[in-house]
């Protein structure tokens, strides 16, 4: 697989060009067990602003929780590895 996509479970693909660096962040945070007051917290910014990027994020990713957003990334992808900003 190239690095421009993102390959989750089944068909369904996110271009990586299609995420802001803060997405990305936003959704490493989420891979991580952080809720969104630690996002917050971890990334220096207001928890309004990390509830802005994960309804983005979620809209990107045709997901509703960030649950759903985690389980649908297959974690055994190497493209993950270009997500670190």
């Amino acid at each position: 697989m190239s690095s421009a996509g993102i390959r989750l479970r089944g068909t369904f693909r996110v271009k990586v060009e299609a995420l802001t660096n803060r997405e990305k962040l936003v959704f490493q945070a989420l891979r991580e067990g952080l809720n969104a007051l630690e996002s917050a917290r971890a990334l220096g910014v207001s928890i309004n602003t990390i509830k802005f990027h994960r309804r983005n994020l979620y809209s990107k990713l045709g997901v509703g929780s960030r649950l759903d957003a985690v389980k649908r990334f297959d974690a055994g992808e190497q493209a993950y590895s270009c997500w670190h900003a």
